[in-house]
């Protein structure tokens, strides 16, 4: 009978310190795929605070609204990046492109959008 204390055990502290380590060697990676979302971001700040002076309220909201979509269609490019560099090997994921919409992009969105309908159903008052 095998003994349930004589089994290998897991390295847990080097196990954390290469997650822990992982953002800072992959940085460069992680801020060039995370590049469509902060230049998004930068725009859509810019763009809110210059239409919020200029226009009324009600194109306001348009405009706000464009913006959001813009900015969460360029969130999955950032986070299946991020998974292809976490995930892949380093010349796999260095080769792919900055700028991809795939499959694997749209069905994200799909998923996301269906999540948020079902999250927006539950939270509804009757």
């Amino acid at each position: 009978m095998d003994d349930f204390r004589a089994t290998a055990k897991l390295p847990v502290l080097e196990i954390f310190h290469r997650a822990f380590a992982l953002p800072v060697t992959h940085f460069k990676m992680l801020l060039l795929y995370g590049m469509p979302a902060i230049l998004c971001i930068v725009v859509a700040q810019f763009a809110i605070a210059t239409l919020h002076e200029l226009s009324s309220s009600s194109s306001l909201f348009i405009y706000i609204f464009i913006g959001l979509l813009i900015l969460n269609l360029s969130i999955p490019l950032v986070v299946v990046s991020y998974h292809r560099i976490f995930l892949l090997d380093e010349e796999v994921a260095s080769k792919a492109r900055v700028f991809r919409w795939t499959m694997t992009e749209m069905r994200f969105v799909i998923w996301w959008v269906l999540i948020g309908i079902a999250a927006m159903v539950v939270t509804s008052p009757l």
